[in-house]
């Protein structure tokens, strides 16, 4: 219900490597759901289900943080990527506190998002969005754009264990584009496949479901069905009172 697009039939991406490209093979909801979302009462249906309406927002558009300007080097960017703005290197930049992405999302630092390559749109990355800069006086910044992302790579060392999904650690490459999770710990982050909305773009990221032993399991918990039943009628016996 957000209007993102999934696949309704698992099977068919079930033997294919890297992102389904079939425009068919993607679908999203009907119009009877979209009635619901946005007909009459919807709001009420929207508010229950955590999907009010998103205030109008232009994709790129910017929010700053408010603190005053200062030099690039003393900017995260700056200390990161020192020789990324070769030409000016004194320029006076300022930061966001968020941006609106393409999808009509809120980006803020510290979000992980996913990144297209402009050259190649089936390859994408996942990244940590650290800061939101703009350069004092540039064509950007006029518009209420920022100049760049500094975002800090993600690499998956392979699949949690509880989860299924891929398993996120922040590496120590930088880069400067332009336009989850934690669980028990802070630094244990994982990438949810699961969430519907934009699942084409995690699609890649997608690692297959592990046949299950379904003998196995029946067995085994048809074995704890018993042990439990036995341990249950061994207390209700316990708890008779004795006859003289």
């Amino acid at each position: 219900m957000s209007r993102g697009l999934f696949q309704i039939n698992g099977q068919s991406a079930a033997g294919i490597d890297g992102p389904v490209g079939t425009h068919e093979a993607w679908q999203t909801i009907g119009v009877g759901l979209r009635l619901l979302m946005d007909g009459d009462g919807s709001t009420v249906v929207r508010r229950y289900l955590g999907l009010e309406q998103k205030r109008e927002a232009l994709y790129g558009m910017c929010v700053s943080d408010g603190r005053p300007t200062h030099p690039f080097h003393q900017s995260l960017t700056g200390q990161k990527l020192p020789a990324s703005l070769q030409s000016a290197p004194d320029v006076m930049v300022k930061t966001c506190k968020q941006v609106y992405l393409q999808n009509g999302d809120t980006c803020i630092p510290d979000r992980f998002v996913i990144i297209q390559n402009p050259c190649n749109p089936i390859q994408t990355y996942v990244a940590s969005v650290q800061e939101i800069i703009q350069i004092h006086g540039s064509p950007a910044e006029l518009v209420g754009r920022p100049d760049g992302l500094l975002v800090q790579s993600v690499a998956s060392p392979g699949p949690t264990i509880h989860y299924a999904m891929p398993c996120l650690r922040l590496t120590n490459e930088w880069g400067l584009v332009c336009l989850k999770v934690s669980h028990n710990e802070p630094g244990d982050l994982m990438l949810n496949t699961a969430q519907m909305c934009a699942s084409v773009h995690v699609q890649r990221f997608r690692i297959p479901s592990q046949d299950l032993d379904v003998a196995r399991i029946i067995t085994e918990s048809a074995a704890r069905e018993v042990q439990f039943q036995q341990a249950k009628k061994m207390w209700k016996l316990s708890r008779r009172p004795l006859r003289a």
